[in-house]
């Protein structure tokens, strides 16, 4: 009878601990934003809505030279990306990854970009709901000195201040466990 008692305290003490966790990632999405910054490049981590139209708006402000779109599908071209809203200028300041399919990939092959063209500063941007640990992934993967701001954007499949209302804790939820499978697993790999 003792062991049924110490197995239902283990897992209670085990479930607080991870929902205090969810609470604590759930308030760290919600200070993600957007940034005025400057940058070498701007990276934009492609799979979400808003990512690649706010990543030419900044382009077009003049926060970096050179806008890198990681995670491009293999047939997609800038043109068709932008809906030809680009000219010969923008076109020829866009790089586009078409081999990463996932965040960690998106890191390994920004981090080549970014050590070929000598940049030293680059801006990333993604959804809020994903911010947290794409600025994990590439915070472990990125060359020592390489400076990075965050620049998050708002979608309409979450709610960044209601985060749990509707259908934003469905998307923050999948977040939260990917996040730690990442930690996880660059913990295990170095």
């Amino acid at each position: 009878m003792r062991s049924k008692k110490a197995y239902i305290l283990i897992a209670a003490f085990l479930g607080a601990y991870i929902l205090h966790l969810f609470f604590a990632f759930a308030e760290d999405v919600r200070g993600y934003g957007p940034s005025v910054a400057t940058a070498d490049a701007i990276v934009v981590l492609t799979g979400g809505l808003n990512r690649a139209d706010e990543g030419l708006r900044l382009l077009r402000e003049g926060r970096a030279e050179v806008l890198i779109l990681s995670g491009v599908h293999a047939d997609a071209g800038a043109d068709s990306i932008f809906l030809n809203r680009i000219n010969d200028s923008e076109r020829a300041r866009i790089v586009l990854d078409k081999v990463s399919s996932s965040t960690y990939e998106n890191a390994v092959e920004v981090k080549r970009l970014v050590a070929e063209r000598g940049y030293r500063s680059i801006i990333l941007l993604t959804s809020a709901y994903h911010m947290k640990r794409a600025e994990f992934v590439f915070s472990r993967m990125m060359a020592p000195g390489l400076r990075m701001v965050t620049h998050s954007v708002s979608t309409p499949n979450y709610d960044q201040e209601r985060w749990w209302a509707g259908g934003s804790l469905f998307v923050l939820v999948p977040e939260f466990l990917k996040y730690y499978w990442y930690a996880a697993s660059l913990a295990l790999t170095g």
